[in-house]
């Protein structure tokens, strides 16, 4: 047995069940743009971050079309003092008939098994405004004690 913490408590599970958990959080009228999308993945045996990056983006490009990224780049989620450093994405593929925009940082989680991955989507290409509040999120992160 094994306890799955989350915002609102936790609960005790079986082991073999392995987390998932995805947190969407949606713009208000008036708020922030973009809808910012939390997960959490597992790494295959023998597979590190670079490699489950390739393997998702191949089963992304295969799903979608006029799919695009740009070079990844490094980034670092919270304070400097923390030193988790990642990887940047910057993506852009049609579905459904509608373009949708993606920045996504990846990082690893301390058990090394694990990465946990911002998302944030727009239906319309990023401005400034939208790279400094993804920026401002991802600088935010403070990991839980």
């Amino acid at each position: 047995m094994s306890i799955y913490q989350f915002n609102e408590g936790s609960i005790t599970v079986a082991e073999g069940l392995a987390d998932r958990t995805m947190h969407v959080l949606a713009p208000k009228p008036g708020a922030m743009d973009f809808t910012l999308l939390i997960s959490h993945d597992e790494l295959e045996p023998d597979e590190d971050m670079n490699g489950f990056v390739k393997r998702q983006l191949a089963e992304l490009a295969r799903q979608v079309s006029k799919y695009e990224e740009e070079p990844w780049q490094p980034v670092s989620l919270g304070d400097a003092r923390l030193k988790i450093d990642g990887l940047l994405l910057i993506l852009r593929y049609k579905q459904q008939g509608k373009f949708v925009f993606h920045r996504q940082a990846v990082f690893p989680i301390p058990d090394k098994k694990h990465l946990l991955t911002f998302t944030a989507s727009l239906p319309v290409p990023f401005t400034a405004a939208h790279m400094q509040q993804f920026a401002d999120v991802l600088r935010s992160y403070v990991p839980r004690g």
